[in-house]
């Protein structure tokens, strides 16, 4: 619908796959701030407040003071929020009143969980996801949609040249591409920014149930699944990383505006869903394609309607540009490069053939995904 010089669509985003969104500096959970109960597989986030209720009701508060104070239990090992409540005889259910909500394991025990981190959520503690976010995603399609060989190729000499910038020409390029005025000579002037005409809502919230504990896997080129908890060139062992993540199937609404005063003919619905199929589309071709999976059948790869890849843990090749240019290996020597130089410890060298080498992935049950896939409805008003 327009309201004036404005379009708005109301859009229906539903998640294929697991999609992570950290919170704020990436609030995480360690056990002496959740309780995971190994026999029925579920993870208790308490309420603090109605924690120290509970504890101060049973006599407990000094015992409570001492034990987040204290770095070791007497045996040695680190006491867990859990070892207290049973110390205690504090029931650990999910109807417990300090219970603030419950979360299921994704799949199997987690025994070696040390931290959570956490999803984005709201003032009322509901999981959304943030308009900044989803703009993110719909940009990167844009600028993949609008850059030619000469940009691209620019951009990869600017990689080449310094592969450990974090994003060659952030300062520049993005706004020499994204531009109302292509004539314009002010090109980095935000004035002239495409994106200012487009204004994207907060997601409206998902219920708490819809949160699952998903440890992060990654899928080689040979089919084979790998946790995190491996040996770097440096020595050192990551541990394995777990995320609250909305689950698969889980569904919400937002809306996208665009301001056709200023966009013209530069930016509508229509350029916007386009943009972001041919993104998708693209890196089917130049990257999933050379995964087997025939052995670890993934899930959310086929997605209905407007493809999105969305959130934290998705993989560099969803949000570089370097998958545009016109020659593939090329394209994959830049990206090992960049990867090497910004991950020397842990990442392996070229001539892997997938770049990046392996693919972000989770499992819900018996079944795999890859991060972060989503599929959108898009209806105007």
């Amino acid at each position: 619908m327009k309201y004036a010089h404005l379009e708005r669509c109301r859009v229906t985003l539903t998640t294929e796959a697991p999609v992570f969104i950290g919170a704020s500096n990436t609030e995480k959970l360690s056990k002496r701030e959740c309780v995971y109960d190994r026999d029925k597989g579920l993870l208790y986030v308490p309420d603090i407040v109605k924690l120290i209720d509970t504890i101060g009701e049973r006599g407990s508060l000094p015992a409570f003071e001492a034990f987040l104070t204290q770095a070791q239990s007497q045996q040695g090992d680190r006491m867990t929020l859990r070892d207290f409540l049973r110390n205690h005889n504090i029931p650990i259910t999910p109807e417990a009143p300090w219970v603030r909500y419950t979360l299921r394991t994704a799949s199997g025990d987690y025994p070696a969980m040390n931290t959570l981190n956490c999803f984005i959520k709201n003032v009322q503690g509901q999981p959304y996801i943030p308009g900044s976010s989803i703009k993110g995603a719909i940009r990167t399609a844009l600028l993949a949609a609008r850059s030619g060989e000469k940009e691209l190729q620019s951009m990869a000499n600017q990689a080449e040249q310094r592969p450990k910038t974090r994003w060659a020409g952030a300062e520049e390029y993005p706004l020499r591409v994204l531009r109302l005025n292509p004539d314009e000579r002010k090109r980095t002037d935000a004035v002239n920014d495409l994106l200012r005409t487009l204004y994207v809502s907060d997601s409206a919230p998902f219920p708490l149930d819809s949160l699952i504990v998903c440890k992060k896997l990654e899928l080689s080129a040979d089919g084979e699944v790998h946790g995190t908890a491996q040996g770097s060139r440096s020595g050192r062992t990551s541990p394995p990383l777990y995320r609250e993540c909305l689950r698969p199937g889980m569904s919400t609404h937002f809306y996208l505006t665009i301001d056709q005063r200023l966009a013209g003919t530069q930016l509508s619905m229509e350029k916007i869903a386009q943009a972001l199929s041919a993104w998708y589309d693209l890196q089917r071709q130049r990257y999933d394609a050379q995964f087997r999976w025939e052995d670890v059948p993934l899930d959310g790869m086929n997605i209905p309607g407007v493809p999105l890849i969305l959130g934290g843990g998705v993989g560099f090749q969803s949000k570089s540009l370097m998958y545009r240019l016109a020659e593939p290996e090329k394209a994959k020597a830049a990206i090992h490069k960049i990867l090497s130089a910004q991950f020397f410890h842990t990442y392996k060298p070229y001539p892997s053939d997938p770049a990046p080498y392996r693919m972000k992935i989770a499992q819900v049950g018996e079944r795999f995904y890859p991060m972060g896939r989503c599929s959108l409805r898009m209806e105007a008003e």
